[in-house]
Protein backbone atom coordinates (compact mmCIF):
# COMPACT_ATOMS: atom_id res chain seq x y z
CA UNK A 1 0.00 0.00 0.00
CA UNK A 2 2.26 2.72 -1.42
CA UNK A 3 5.68 1.54 -0.02
CA UNK A 4 8.58 4.34 1.01
CA UNK A 5 11.35 4.10 -0.78
CA UNK A 6 14.79 5.26 0.52
CA UNK A 7 15.06 8.65 -0.92
CA UNK A 8 11.70 9.16 1.13
CA UNK A 9 13.04 8.70 4.14
CA UNK A 10 16.63 10.58 3.12
CA UNK A 11 14.90 13.28 1.79
CA UNK A 12 14.60 14.84 5.33
CA UNK A 13 17.92 14.78 6.64
CA UNK A 14 18.92 18.05 4.89
CA UNK A 15 16.41 20.43 6.75
CA UNK A 16 15.92 21.09 10.52
CA UNK A 17 16.21 18.51 12.77
CA UNK A 18 13.55 20.14 14.97
CA UNK A 19 10.08 19.39 14.35
CA UNK A 20 7.69 22.33 14.38
CA UNK A 21 4.73 22.58 16.51
CA UNK A 22 2.09 21.80 13.70
CA UNK A 23 4.53 18.78 12.98
CA UNK A 24 4.36 17.44 16.52
CA UNK A 25 0.44 17.82 16.16
CA UNK A 26 -0.02 16.16 13.03
CA UNK A 27 2.33 13.31 14.46
CA UNK A 28 0.62 13.12 18.08
CA UNK A 29 -2.96 13.21 16.09
CA UNK A 30 -2.42 10.29 14.08
CA UNK A 31 -0.95 8.16 16.81
CA UNK A 32 -4.10 8.03 18.50
CA UNK A 33 -5.76 6.05 16.39
CA UNK A 34 -3.21 3.49 16.67
CA UNK A 35 -2.79 3.26 20.27
CA UNK A 36 -6.77 2.76 19.81
CA UNK A 37 -6.29 -0.42 17.80
CA UNK A 38 -4.04 -1.91 19.73
CA UNK A 39 -0.17 -1.09 20.27
CA UNK A 40 0.64 -4.82 20.29
CA UNK A 41 -1.28 -5.97 18.33
CA UNK A 42 0.03 -2.96 15.46
CA UNK A 43 3.51 -4.19 16.48
CA UNK A 44 2.90 -7.65 15.75
CA UNK A 45 1.26 -6.76 12.09
CA UNK A 46 4.70 -4.37 11.65
CA UNK A 47 7.06 -7.26 12.73
CA UNK A 48 5.69 -9.50 10.83
CA UNK A 49 5.76 -7.93 7.30
CA UNK A 50 9.24 -7.29 8.35
CA UNK A 51 10.11 -10.29 8.42
CA UNK A 52 7.90 -11.75 5.49
CA UNK A 53 9.38 -8.88 3.18
CA UNK A 54 12.78 -9.29 4.04
CA UNK A 55 13.73 -12.39 5.68
CA UNK A 56 17.31 -11.59 5.61
CA UNK A 57 16.80 -9.59 8.59
CA UNK A 58 15.28 -12.69 10.51
CA UNK A 59 18.60 -13.77 11.81
CA UNK A 60 19.32 -10.38 13.72
CA UNK A 61 16.52 -11.78 16.08
CA UNK A 62 17.30 -15.03 17.79
CA UNK A 63 13.30 -16.05 18.50
CA UNK A 64 12.64 -15.37 14.30
CA UNK A 65 15.27 -17.63 12.74
CA UNK A 66 13.11 -20.62 12.53
CA UNK A 67 9.84 -18.55 11.38
CA UNK A 68 8.52 -19.93 7.85
CA UNK A 69 5.52 -18.15 7.35
CA UNK A 70 3.08 -15.23 8.38
CA UNK A 71 0.78 -17.74 10.71
CA UNK A 72 3.99 -18.34 13.16
CA UNK A 73 4.77 -14.87 12.90
CA UNK A 74 1.77 -13.27 14.10
CA UNK A 75 1.04 -16.23 16.47
CA UNK A 76 4.37 -16.09 18.40
CA UNK A 77 4.69 -15.04 21.46
CA UNK A 78 7.91 -13.11 21.23
CA UNK A 79 7.44 -11.53 17.88
CA UNK A 80 4.22 -10.15 19.75
CA UNK A 81 6.52 -8.97 22.74
CA UNK A 82 8.89 -7.46 20.55
CA UNK A 83 6.36 -5.55 18.96
CA UNK A 84 4.35 -4.40 21.43
CA UNK A 85 7.65 -2.77 22.88
CA UNK A 86 8.67 -1.19 19.86
CA UNK A 87 5.25 0.60 18.87
CA UNK A 88 5.48 1.94 23.21
CA UNK A 89 9.40 2.90 22.73
CA UNK A 90 7.33 5.00 19.66
CA UNK A 91 4.47 6.28 22.13
CA UNK A 92 7.46 7.09 24.22
CA UNK A 93 9.71 8.89 22.12
CA UNK A 94 6.24 10.64 21.28
CA UNK A 95 5.67 12.24 24.49
CA UNK A 96 8.79 13.59 24.50
CA UNK A 97 8.93 15.48 21.27
CA UNK A 98 8.62 18.95 23.28
CA UNK A 99 11.84 17.82 25.07
CA UNK A 100 14.75 16.54 22.75
CA UNK A 101 17.20 16.95 24.96
CA UNK A 102 15.85 14.49 27.42
CA UNK A 103 14.73 12.43 24.57
CA UNK A 104 17.99 12.20 22.71
CA UNK A 105 20.07 10.84 24.82
CA UNK A 106 17.47 7.66 25.03
CA UNK A 107 17.72 7.08 21.22
CA UNK A 108 21.51 6.97 21.67
CA UNK A 109 21.64 4.31 24.26
CA UNK A 110 19.16 2.48 22.06
CA UNK A 111 21.02 2.89 19.32
CA UNK A 112 24.25 1.82 21.10
CA UNK A 113 22.17 -1.44 21.55
CA UNK A 114 21.66 -2.22 18.41
CA UNK A 115 24.62 -1.88 17.27
CA UNK A 116 25.62 -4.54 19.18
CA UNK A 117 23.59 -7.02 18.10
CA UNK A 118 24.41 -6.16 14.66
CA UNK A 119 22.09 -3.60 12.67
CA UNK A 120 23.81 -1.74 10.39
CA UNK A 121 22.61 1.80 8.79
CA UNK A 122 21.09 -0.04 6.02
CA UNK A 123 18.38 -1.71 8.38
CA UNK A 124 17.18 1.83 9.57
CA UNK A 125 15.82 2.77 5.92
CA UNK A 126 14.27 -0.65 5.75
CA UNK A 127 12.51 -0.91 8.89
CA UNK A 128 11.31 2.99 8.63
CA UNK A 129 9.82 2.02 4.97
CA UNK A 130 8.27 -0.90 6.97
CA UNK A 131 7.23 1.19 9.70
CA UNK A 132 5.00 3.90 7.35
CA UNK A 133 3.58 1.01 5.56
CA UNK A 134 2.58 0.11 8.74
CA UNK A 135 1.13 3.49 9.38
CA UNK A 136 -0.94 4.09 6.25
CA UNK A 137 -2.25 0.47 6.26
CA UNK A 138 -3.76 1.71 9.85
CA UNK A 139 -4.91 5.29 9.16
CA UNK A 140 -5.84 4.41 6.00
CA UNK A 141 -7.31 7.92 4.20
CA UNK A 142 -6.09 9.46 7.30
CA UNK A 143 -1.91 9.44 6.51
CA UNK A 144 -2.54 12.15 4.28
CA UNK A 145 0.82 13.72 2.17
CA UNK A 146 1.32 16.14 5.45
CA UNK A 147 0.69 13.67 7.82
CA UNK A 148 3.42 11.30 6.34
CA UNK A 149 6.04 14.09 5.75
CA UNK A 150 5.44 14.89 9.56
CA UNK A 151 6.14 10.78 10.09
CA UNK A 152 9.52 10.91 7.49
CA UNK A 153 11.13 13.55 9.60
CA UNK A 154 10.09 12.04 12.90
CA UNK A 155 11.71 8.96 12.26
CA UNK A 156 14.91 10.43 10.75
CA UNK A 157 15.60 12.43 13.86
CA UNK A 158 15.12 8.91 15.42
CA UNK A 159 17.22 7.24 13.61
CA UNK A 160 19.76 9.67 13.14
CA UNK A 161 20.67 9.18 16.37
CA UNK A 162 21.02 5.45 15.95
CA UNK A 163 22.24 4.95 13.38
CA UNK A 164 25.73 4.56 11.01
CA UNK A 165 27.77 6.79 13.77
CA UNK A 166 26.60 5.39 17.11
CA UNK A 167 27.37 7.99 19.93
CA UNK A 168 27.39 6.47 23.79
CA UNK A 169 27.33 8.36 26.79
CA UNK A 170 30.03 8.56 29.28
CA UNK A 171 28.86 9.50 32.34
CA UNK A 172 30.33 11.13 35.08
CA UNK A 173 33.94 12.05 33.19
CA UNK A 174 34.49 15.31 31.74
CA UNK A 175 37.88 16.46 29.54
CA UNK A 176 40.94 18.13 31.52
CA UNK A 177 39.84 21.82 30.85
CA UNK A 178 44.39 22.51 31.38
CA UNK A 179 44.95 20.37 28.22
CA UNK A 180 42.04 21.13 26.37
CA UNK A 181 43.42 23.00 23.25
CA UNK A 182 45.70 20.30 22.52
CA UNK A 183 42.55 17.98 21.54
CA UNK A 184 40.16 20.47 21.12
CA UNK A 185 38.71 21.06 17.38
CA UNK A 186 35.69 23.66 17.86
CA UNK A 187 33.30 25.28 20.12
CA UNK A 188 29.63 26.31 18.99
CA UNK A 189 26.53 26.70 19.63
CA UNK A 190 23.84 23.80 19.24
CA UNK A 191 20.15 24.44 20.26
CA UNK A 192 20.07 20.45 21.35
CA UNK A 193 22.33 17.65 21.72
CA UNK A 194 20.87 16.25 17.78
CA UNK A 195 22.48 19.48 16.63
CA UNK A 196 25.39 18.42 18.31
CA UNK A 197 25.76 15.69 17.14
CA UNK A 198 25.01 16.65 13.59
CA UNK A 199 28.07 18.67 14.06
CA UNK A 200 29.71 16.57 15.13
CA UNK A 201 28.91 14.00 11.88
CA UNK A 202 30.14 16.71 9.73
CA UNK A 203 33.87 16.79 11.32
CA UNK A 204 35.46 13.83 10.07
CA UNK A 205 38.31 14.69 13.13
CA UNK A 206 35.54 14.54 15.66
CA UNK A 207 35.42 11.24 18.11
CA UNK A 208 33.96 13.12 21.42
CA UNK A 209 31.70 15.98 21.97
CA UNK A 210 30.22 17.74 25.25
CA UNK A 211 27.29 19.86 25.09
CA UNK A 212 26.99 21.82 28.23
CA UNK A 213 24.49 25.40 28.23
CA UNK A 214 24.09 25.20 24.37
CA UNK A 215 27.72 24.75 23.54
CA UNK A 216 28.68 21.89 21.16
CA UNK A 217 32.41 21.08 22.18
CA UNK A 218 34.41 18.69 19.56
CA UNK A 219 37.43 16.59 20.21
CA UNK A 220 40.11 14.05 18.74
CA UNK A 221 40.14 10.69 19.37
CA UNK A 222 43.08 11.11 21.41
CA UNK A 223 41.05 13.31 24.14
CA UNK A 224 39.98 9.91 25.69
CA UNK A 225 43.94 10.24 27.39
CA UNK A 226 43.59 13.46 29.66
CA UNK A 227 39.66 12.43 30.43
CA UNK A 228 39.21 13.41 33.93
CA UNK A 229 36.48 12.27 36.60
CA UNK A 230 33.48 14.30 37.01
CA UNK A 231 30.30 13.32 38.82
CA UNK A 232 28.70 16.65 37.49
CA UNK A 233 29.17 16.53 33.79
CA UNK A 234 29.04 13.26 30.91
CA UNK A 235 30.55 13.41 27.49
CA UNK A 236 29.77 11.27 24.10
CA UNK A 237 31.72 9.01 22.38
CA UNK A 238 31.59 8.63 18.39
CA UNK A 239 31.84 4.75 17.85
CA UNK A 240 33.08 4.33 14.54
CA UNK A 241 36.02 6.78 14.58
CA UNK A 242 38.53 3.94 16.56
CA UNK A 243 39.88 2.63 14.09
CA UNK A 244 43.20 3.66 14.36
CA UNK A 245 44.28 2.32 10.95
CA UNK A 246 47.52 0.41 12.13
CA UNK A 247 48.49 3.20 14.55
CA UNK A 248 50.25 1.02 17.10
CA UNK A 249 52.66 3.96 18.98
CA UNK A 250 51.54 7.77 19.10
CA UNK A 251 53.73 10.48 21.27
CA UNK A 252 51.62 13.65 20.42
CA UNK A 253 53.96 15.83 23.29
CA UNK A 254 51.86 17.79 25.31
CA UNK A 255 51.68 19.25 28.70
CA UNK A 256 55.08 18.11 29.94
CA UNK A 257 53.88 14.29 28.34
CA UNK A 258 56.23 12.24 26.34
CA UNK A 259 53.59 9.52 27.11
CA UNK A 260 52.85 7.18 24.15
CA UNK A 261 49.36 7.14 24.14
CA UNK A 262 47.95 4.04 22.19
CA UNK A 263 50.70 0.76 23.29
CA UNK A 264 51.94 2.78 26.52
CA UNK A 265 55.71 2.56 25.18
CA UNK A 266 56.56 5.91 27.30
CA UNK A 267 59.69 7.79 26.52
CA UNK A 268 61.65 7.86 28.85
CA UNK A 269 65.29 8.79 31.25
CA UNK A 270 66.20 12.08 29.00
CA UNK A 271 69.03 13.71 28.30
CA UNK A 272 69.70 17.23 27.77
CA UNK A 273 66.10 17.36 26.65
CA UNK A 274 63.60 20.54 27.53
CA UNK A 275 59.78 20.95 26.50
CA UNK A 276 58.92 23.88 24.22
CA UNK A 277 56.06 25.24 21.96
CA UNK A 278 55.45 22.96 19.44
CA UNK A 279 54.93 24.56 15.73
CA UNK A 280 51.79 25.96 16.45
CA UNK A 281 52.81 27.18 19.53
CA UNK A 282 50.83 25.61 21.85
CA UNK A 283 53.60 25.54 25.15
CA UNK A 284 55.15 22.52 26.81
CA UNK A 285 53.88 20.68 23.56
CA UNK A 286 57.27 19.82 21.85
CA UNK A 287 60.80 18.39 22.93
CA UNK A 288 64.14 20.34 22.61
CA UNK A 289 66.94 18.12 22.42
CA UNK A 290 70.95 19.56 22.72
CA UNK A 291 73.06 17.00 21.63
CA UNK A 292 70.22 14.78 23.79
CA UNK A 293 68.06 11.55 23.37
CA UNK A 294 65.42 10.20 25.30
CA UNK A 295 64.87 5.99 25.50
CA UNK A 296 62.11 4.10 24.34
CA UNK A 297 60.87 0.70 26.61
CA UNK A 298 62.35 -2.63 24.72
CA UNK A 299 59.59 -3.52 22.04
CA UNK A 300 59.80 -5.10 18.64
CA UNK A 301 58.76 -1.84 17.21
CA UNK A 302 59.38 -2.43 13.78
CA UNK A 303 58.97 -6.11 11.82
CA UNK A 304 57.49 -5.68 8.30
CA UNK A 305 55.84 -2.54 6.22
CA UNK A 306 55.62 -0.20 8.74
CA UNK A 307 55.31 4.56 8.62
CA UNK A 308 57.21 6.36 10.78
CA UNK A 309 56.48 9.93 11.05
CA UNK A 310 56.84 12.83 12.88
CA UNK A 311 57.05 16.83 13.13
CA UNK A 312 60.51 17.72 13.36
CA UNK A 313 63.28 20.87 13.49
CA UNK A 314 66.78 20.62 13.02
CA UNK A 315 68.84 23.23 15.58
CA UNK A 316 72.20 22.77 14.89
CA UNK A 317 74.06 20.60 12.16
CA UNK A 318 75.30 17.43 13.67
CA UNK A 319 77.32 14.41 11.75
CA UNK A 320 74.48 11.44 11.11
CA UNK A 321 72.43 13.20 13.95
CA UNK A 322 69.28 10.79 14.27
CA UNK A 323 65.21 10.21 14.68
CA UNK A 324 65.30 6.87 16.27
CA UNK A 325 67.50 3.86 16.21
CA UNK A 326 66.56 0.35 17.43
CA UNK A 327 68.27 -2.45 17.27
CA UNK A 328 70.23 -5.44 19.09
CA UNK A 329 73.34 -4.05 18.85
CA UNK A 330 75.42 -1.63 16.01
CA UNK A 331 75.25 -3.76 12.94
CA UNK A 332 71.99 -5.16 13.76
CA UNK A 333 69.70 -2.01 14.00
CA UNK A 334 66.72 0.07 11.93
CA UNK A 335 67.90 3.82 11.82
CA UNK A 336 66.55 6.63 10.52
CA UNK A 337 68.67 9.70 10.77
CA UNK A 338 68.35 13.29 9.83
CA UNK A 339 71.62 13.79 8.27
CA UNK A 340 74.10 11.90 6.14
CA UNK A 341 77.07 13.00 7.37
CA UNK A 342 76.73 17.03 7.77
CA UNK A 343 74.78 17.24 4.86
CA UNK A 344 71.42 18.08 6.65
CA UNK A 345 69.88 15.31 4.22
CA UNK A 346 67.85 12.29 5.93
CA UNK A 347 68.34 8.47 4.92
CA UNK A 348 67.43 5.66 6.66
CA UNK A 349 68.60 2.11 6.19
CA UNK A 350 68.57 -1.22 8.12
CA UNK A 351 71.28 -3.31 9.00
CA UNK A 352 71.34 -7.53 9.35
CA UNK A 353 74.72 -8.32 9.57
CA UNK A 354 78.03 -7.68 10.88
CA UNK A 355 79.05 -4.89 8.44
CA UNK A 356 76.72 -1.46 7.08
CA UNK A 357 74.58 -2.64 4.82
CA UNK A 358 74.81 -0.47 1.01
CA UNK A 359 70.97 -0.57 0.75
CA UNK A 360 70.09 3.19 1.80
CA UNK A 361 67.54 5.62 0.91
CA UNK A 362 69.22 8.96 1.11
CA UNK A 363 67.37 12.35 0.30
CA UNK A 364 68.72 14.55 -2.16
CA UNK A 365 67.31 17.58 -0.19
CA UNK A 366 68.51 19.66 2.80
CA UNK A 367 66.73 20.29 6.10
CA UNK A 368 66.70 23.91 6.98
CA UNK A 369 68.05 24.82 10.15
CA UNK A 370 65.13 26.43 12.30
CA UNK A 371 62.01 25.05 10.29
CA UNK A 372 59.36 22.09 11.14
CA UNK A 373 58.92 19.75 8.77
CA UNK A 374 56.73 16.89 8.81
CA UNK A 375 59.03 13.80 8.05
CA UNK A 376 57.59 10.27 7.22
CA UNK A 377 59.52 7.31 6.94
CA UNK A 378 57.72 3.94 5.00
CA UNK A 379 59.06 0.42 4.11
CA UNK A 380 56.63 -1.53 1.94
CA UNK A 381 57.77 -4.60 0.30
CA UNK A 382 61.59 -4.20 0.88
CA UNK A 383 61.11 -0.88 -0.62
CA UNK A 384 61.76 2.53 1.39
CA UNK A 385 60.19 5.60 0.95
CA UNK A 386 60.53 9.04 2.59
CA UNK A 387 58.36 11.80 2.03
CA UNK A 388 58.67 15.77 3.37
CA UNK A 389 55.73 17.69 4.21
CA UNK A 390 53.28 15.06 2.55
CA UNK A 391 55.49 14.69 -0.93
CA UNK A 392 57.66 12.01 -2.04
CA UNK A 393 61.15 13.27 -2.13
CA UNK A 394 63.13 9.72 -2.11
CA UNK A 395 62.58 5.39 -2.40
CA UNK A 396 64.97 3.21 -2.86
CA UNK A 397 65.61 -0.71 -2.07
CA UNK A 398 65.55 -2.04 1.48
CA UNK A 399 65.46 -5.11 3.47
CA UNK A 400 63.11 -6.57 6.60
CA UNK A 401 64.71 -6.41 9.93
CA UNK A 402 65.65 -9.87 10.61
CA UNK A 403 65.48 -11.52 14.33
CA UNK A 404 65.91 -8.18 15.86
CA UNK A 405 63.95 -7.55 18.53
CA UNK A 406 64.61 -3.83 19.29
CA UNK A 407 66.10 -4.52 22.34
CA UNK A 408 67.53 -0.82 22.69
CA UNK A 409 65.65 1.84 21.16
CA UNK A 410 66.56 5.69 21.24
CA UNK A 411 64.63 8.35 20.04
CA UNK A 412 67.98 11.00 19.05
CA UNK A 413 70.82 8.90 19.97
CA UNK A 414 72.43 6.17 17.67
CA UNK A 415 73.90 2.97 18.43
CA UNK A 416 77.06 4.16 17.07
CA UNK A 417 77.57 6.71 20.05
CA UNK A 418 81.10 6.49 19.59
CA UNK A 419 80.97 7.41 15.92
CA UNK A 420 77.74 9.82 15.92
CA UNK A 421 77.04 12.37 18.45
CA UNK A 422 73.19 13.40 20.04
CA UNK A 423 70.50 15.01 17.90
CA UNK A 424 70.45 18.91 18.44
CA UNK A 425 66.71 18.64 17.00
CA UNK A 426 62.81 19.86 17.95
CA UNK A 427 60.38 16.76 18.03
CA UNK A 428 56.63 16.76 18.30
CA UNK A 429 53.65 14.46 17.17
CA UNK A 430 55.40 10.96 16.56
CA UNK A 431 53.63 8.14 15.02
CA UNK A 432 54.72 4.56 14.46
CA UNK A 433 51.82 2.61 12.05
CA UNK A 434 52.26 -1.27 11.53
CA UNK A 435 51.75 -0.59 7.75
CA UNK A 436 52.49 1.44 4.75
CA UNK A 437 50.19 4.89 4.45
CA UNK A 438 49.17 5.54 0.93
CA UNK A 439 50.32 8.61 -0.79
CA UNK A 440 46.57 10.37 0.45
CA UNK A 441 46.87 9.02 3.87
CA UNK A 442 50.42 10.99 4.54
CA UNK A 443 49.06 14.13 2.74
CA UNK A 444 46.35 14.32 5.33
CA UNK A 445 48.65 13.55 8.30
CA UNK A 446 50.52 16.33 7.00
CA UNK A 447 47.64 18.78 6.82
CA UNK A 448 45.90 17.39 10.21
CA UNK A 449 47.22 19.27 13.59
CA UNK A 450 46.75 15.61 14.96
Amino acid sequence: MGGCSSSDLTSTQNTSPVLSNNEIDLIRSSWGPIVDSGLKETGTYMMTRLFTQHPELKKLYSFAKNLENEEEMMSNELVNTHGEKLFTTIGTAISSLDDMNSLIPILVQLGSSHRKWGVKEEHFETVGGVLLDTLSDGLKEKFTPEVKQAWLKFYNIVSINMKSEFFERQQDYDFDEYNVSVFFISQSIATNLLICFQICKHEPKCAYLTFKSNKCSLYTKYAFYIKKYDQSSAFYTRLSTFDLKGLVYYWPVFNYSTNDIVSRADLYEPVNAVFISNRLCIPKSAISLSAGYYKLPSRNYFDEDFTLMAWIRLTNTSYFQRFLDCGREEYKTLFVSLSDGLTNRPYFSIYNGNTFSNLVVKSNNRLEIGVWYHLTFILKNKIGFYYRNGILDKYGELQYPINNSETVCFLGRSLFPQNDPDASADFDDIKLFNRALDDDEIHREYHENF
